[in-house]
């Protein structure tokens, strides 16, 4: 992991990369912004080679963690969609579908949040992020078993646009309990 020497509203900000194949840089090293810290590689639990990111802001524990994507610069030519899926009470609905349209093709897909393995970033307070976008008008659909949701959004070049979506409420769910069987 690395401390950078930024802090985010007087937070420290830890930065943690895995599944390198070999480190480039020694532990306590300072390090410059574009400077090559390791080579990609596929170790520990990994499905291929990859290097994996996290944002933790204020303690270096996997409580902490943040949406690396709101903390990357897109490529030029892109933006970032951030969203807030929410029930009418305001709490996050997590883990459901969440789809990008350009007219009627779909774009991507992502999920909302799992409740504990990303946390909302304190800005934007989102719960799902699609990034690195083409600008452009989107319709974004939430579906919520027989519930969906159609919203829309503007992407422009290296901005992050914000689109929020309450449920009218979550369908019901029933499971029937066992009965017990009735006396003569």
């Amino acid at each position: 992991f690395m401390r950078l020497d930024q802090t985010f509203d007087g937070w420290p900000i830890y930065i943690l990369y895995a599944h390198f194949s070999q480190v480039l840089v020694e532990a306590g090293q300072h390090v410059e912004g574009g400077e090559l810290i390791g080579l990609a590689g596929a170790t520990g639990f990994t499905t291929g080679p990859h290097v994996h990111l996290e944002v933790r802001i204020g303690e270096n524990d996997p409580r902490y963690t943040r949406n690396p994507e709101l903390w990357l610069k897109p490529r030029e030519g892109t933006g970032t969609l951030a969203g807030r899926l929410v029930n009418p009470l305001g709490n996050y609905i997590h883990e459901r579908t969440i789809s990008l349209y350009k007219g009627d093709r779909l774009v991507r897909q992502t999920r909302t949040y799992a409740s504990a393995a990303v946390n909302p970033d304190e800005g934007w307070g989102e719960n799902f992020v699609f990034w690195e976008v083409p600008p452009g008008r989107y319709t974004i659909r939430a579906a919520l078993g027989t519930e969906t949701h159609l919203g829309s959004a503007e992407v422009v070049d290296n901005r992050t646009a914000l689109v929020t979506f309450t449920t009218l409420g979550m369908p019901a769910t029933v499971t029937p309990s066992p009965t017990a069987p009735s006396s003569p």
